[in-house]
């Protein structure tokens, strides 16, 4: 494993690339204990400085996917050291590997491991992740994938920024709505966690409310207190609800179904 990382620092030619290529994907494929990557880490502590240039500078999409996995399980067991001060150009790399569906799972993990630091998150909604991450759920089915980005969204979704941008996507909260009861448990709680930022921080706003009720949101949200999920998760939807409640008293704009709370 030493002799395999230290290829990825030799100088860069055609030659020596290829040699990168390799050694990235015999790496990915040994699956290593987590000791061992942490020692790697430790002794190469430009490790993933390294990765994240071959991951901008390589032509290969087998390569790109190799060193993203690769990345992804250094971030797993990377100190906060390792995550505090993200560059700009990752996110710019991890949205262009959602936008071409490149090792996406691994890419929404990064982000996940990233998103929880304040700076990582303005850098990410900066680099257009809500915006693919919504793209993304709109376009698959694959149920581990949508609760990855679901995670991501909430976790972005937590700043105003993030907010501001799921409200700018014209399928942003349709999309959150649908997922409810068709991903996971998980997926539900974190779709449900999204629509009470967004409602919270936008008490009033009779614009989120007609859209939640024109794109389904709210049908969802009642039903989803019919058919069950965690006790914690309906009562938020049953905050919910009572926003939404309280914009339509204030302004007609909305008509919430009366009897939610009996749920």
């Amino acid at each position: 494993m030493v002799f395999l990382t230290s290829i990825l620092f030799e100088d860069e030619g055609e030659d020596e690339d290829v040699m990168v290529e390799e050694a990235i994907e015999i790496i990915t494929n040994i699956n290593s204990p987590a000791t061992i990557l942490k020692n790697l880490l430790t002794q190469n502590p430009q490790l993933i400085d390294t990765l994240i240039s071959i991951i901008t500078s390589t032509k290969s999409p087998k390569s790109r996917a190799s060193t993203i996995a690769f990345l992804c399980s250094l971030y797993t067991i990377s100190d906060q050291t390792h995550k505090t001060f993200t560059k700009d150009i990752l996110f710019i790399q991890l949205t262009r590997a959602l936008m071409d569906q490149i090792s996406t799972k691994p890419a929404l993990q990064i982000l996940l491991r990233l998103a929880p630091f304040g700076r990582n998150r303005i850098k990410a909604i900066k680099n257009g992740v809500v915006f693919h991450v919504v793209e993304l759920l709109l376009n698959s089915s694959n149920g581990r994938e949508c609760e990855l980005a679901m995670a991501v969204l909430d976790r972005l979704c937590e700043c105003a920024e993030g907010r501001a941008e799921l409200l700018q996507h014209g399928g942003g909260m349709a999309v959150v709505g649908r997922k409810i009861l068709r991903v996971s448990n998980l997926g539900n709680e974190k779709a449900v966690r999204i629509l009470y930022n967004v409602c919270k921080n936008n008490v009033g706003n009779c614009g989120v409310a007609e859209e939640m009720v024109e794109v389904g949101v709210v049908a969802k949200l009642c039903l989803m207190l019919q058919v069950g999920g965690n006790l914690k998760t309906r009562e938020r939807v049953k905050e919910i609800l009572h926003l939404l409640q309280c914009v339509s008293r204030g302004t007609k704009c909305v008509v919430v179904p009366s009897g939610f709370d009996r749920f």
